[in-house]
């Protein structure tokens, strides 16, 4: 993977259950790992054959590999929302690079 074409920083975010004064349950998202990535809009051969299977998706997110990311996770990209709608793929299992399959969301 070339370091050139991850341009784009991203903060993959994770969810954190807390519980308020009141006794109710909230949902909040906390920094798990900020990476450089590239992001791609879907569009194009490649990318049409995997929205067969994965009908929502709007972007690939391809970065360095790193572990523990998985698809209850989300990025946050200058404030936009991506969903991962998919477990990352850990390209050809070497620990090198990452495919994250993703959806915008508003």
């Amino acid at each position: 993977m070339r370091a050139g074409t991850l341009r784009h920083p991203i903060i993959v975010e994770t969810s954190v259950e807390a519980q308020t004064d009141t006794g109710e349950i909230t949902t909040t998202w906390q920094p798990y790992q900020t990476l450089m990535a590239a992001i791609e809009t879907t569009g194009g051969r490649e990318f049409e054959a995997v929205k067969q299977t994965h009908s929502e998706l709007t972007h690939i997110i391809k970065t360095r590999y790193w572990s523990g990311i998985t698809s209850k996770m989300r990025i946050n990209h200058a404030g936009r929302i991506l969903e991962i709608i998919a477990p990352p793929i850990n390209e050809r299992e070497k620990n090198v690079s990452l495919k994250i399959l993703c959806k915008e969301i508003d």
